[in-house]
């Protein structure tokens, strides 16, 4: 029996951020979080996301899930503009909660003394696949050698992150192949906007020898990984270019 791929999302609510203050009549280009009769949406909005969402080909097959937040406003005619990815899972996942989004109904805008109000919100989308039947993943991806040791190894501590004494853990995604091969790599999660050390996880994940693929029902597939690398100033000399020592 093959797996059936289903797609779950988690509504927690409308999640309002950053209070402020109740608008008045001159406050007609103002965004708010907050309002006196909240923006509605036109019906039970879980039920219409749960059938308007489908779950993208391509993360299935890789085995791809998360949460992806989305935000977005609610202009005073009702209709959702501003939608931009708060936090994203996967460049085809983000696209798909995009794209719901983007085709939602008018809602009933929010009001305050009267008036009808630009609202901002927060909506978090949950993907998850579930397997049913025999078709789950039989075996792992594995490295071809300890990966800790070989990880330590491969980090060259950057002259800008030394000098400015950051440190932390990245988060990296990445896709092992059904060949073992590694692309699609990508900051989850980092700690110094998109700089040296990131760039440095990068790199060390980008070189990584072939793994031995997942397997399936007896066949290798391609699955999605993350790795949380750590970058601890080293306790002794160092030079950009040379081996962390701790």
């Amino acid at each position: 029996m093959k797996s059936i791929i289903v797609l779950c999302f988690i509504l927690t609510g409308l999640s309002n951020l950053n209070a402020q203050s109740t608008p008045t009549t001159t406050d007609t280009n103002k965004i708010f979080t907050i309002v006196q009769q909240p923006a509605k949406f036109p019906g039970d909005i879980n039920k219409w996301l749960s059938e308007n969402m489908t779950y993208p080909e391509a993360a299935s097959k890789m085995a791809i899930e998360g949460t992806v937040y989305i935000t977005f406003v609610v202009d005073t005619d009702g209709s959702v503009t501003n939608i931009k990815v708060l936090r994203g899972v996967d460049d085809v996942l983000d696209k798909e909660a995009i794209r719901v989004i983007t085709k939602m109904p008018k809602w009933t805008p929010g009001m305050a003394n009267g008036n009808k109000v630009k609202q901002f919100f927060t909506v978090p989308l949950q993907f998850k696949i579930r397997n049913s039947g025999k078709s789950s993943l039989t075996s792992a991806p594995k490295f071809p050698f300890e990966l800790n040791t070989w990880l330590s190894g491969q980090i060259r501590y950057p002259a800008k992150a030394l000098k400015k004494k950051i440190e932390g853990d990245v988060y990296v995604m990445f896709i092992v192949h059904d060949d073992g091969s590694v692309s699609d790599v990508r900051i989850a999660k980092g700690i110094d906007n998109g700089t040296s050390l990131e760039n440095e996880a990068i790199r060390i994940v980008s070189g990584m020898p072939n793994w031995t693929p997942a397997y399936q029902d007896g066949k290798p597939v391609a699955v999605q990984l993350t790795l949380t690398l750590k970058f601890r100033l080293p306790s002794g000399p160092s030079k950009d270019g040379e081996p962390v020592k701790h």
